[in-house]
Parts: C-alpha cells; sequence; structure tokens
C-alpha cells in the first residue's frame, strides 16, 4: 500500500491554469459584442425578452417561403441518401 500513496496526480502548466480560469469568464454573456445592432436587438435583455419587430408577411410570400424551404430540405434528404453505405435502406 506505500506505493500507492507514492503516486502523484500529474501537474498542470501554469499557463494552463490561467487559460481554463479565464474560459469560463470569455464565455460569458458580458463579454461577448453583438456583430451588429440587429443581433443586439434579437439578444434577450436583463428586463426581459426583447424580439424584433417583424413585419406581417403575406400569404403568398408565406407560401414561396414554404416551398423554397421544403426544396432545400429535399435536396439535403436526397444528398443524405446518396451518401449512405449501400446496404442501409432509406426508409
Amino acid at each position: 500500500m506505500a506505493a500507492a500513496s507514492s503516486i502523484q496526480p500529474p501537474t498542470v502548466h501554469s499557463s494552463l491554469t490561467r487559460e481554463s480560469a479565464l474560459s469560463p469568464e470569455m464565455d460569458s454573456p458580458e463579454s461577448r459584442q453583438p456583430e451588429d445592432e440587429e443581433a443586439a436587438a434579437a439578444q434577450p435583455s436583463d428586463q426581459g425578452i426583447s424580439l424584433r419587430d417583424l413585419p406581417d408577411l403575406e400569404p403568398e410570400e408565406i407560401e414561396r417561403r414554404l416551398a423554397k424551404t421544403r426544396q432545400e430540405l429535399s435536396n439535403r434528404r436526397k444528398i443524405l441518401i446518396k451518401n449512405l453505405p449501400p446496404d442501409t435502406t432509406n426508409q
């Protein structure tokens, strides 16, 4: 049992401990800078959630955007299925 007490954990270099100590602070919302005013408006504030005011869309515009999204998803699905191994079914 005396041999077990002589094993010591590996030491961490002091520069690494400083970096790890800074990383939670660097990832805090206070340290992040919004890229533009629009991104700042989309982020929640301390008082509550602030949402951007978006214009109401016409039914034709909604349908056009939905059709475009459906087509993009269909194309992505085709690419994924094409890249599957041959022994995999697409169902």
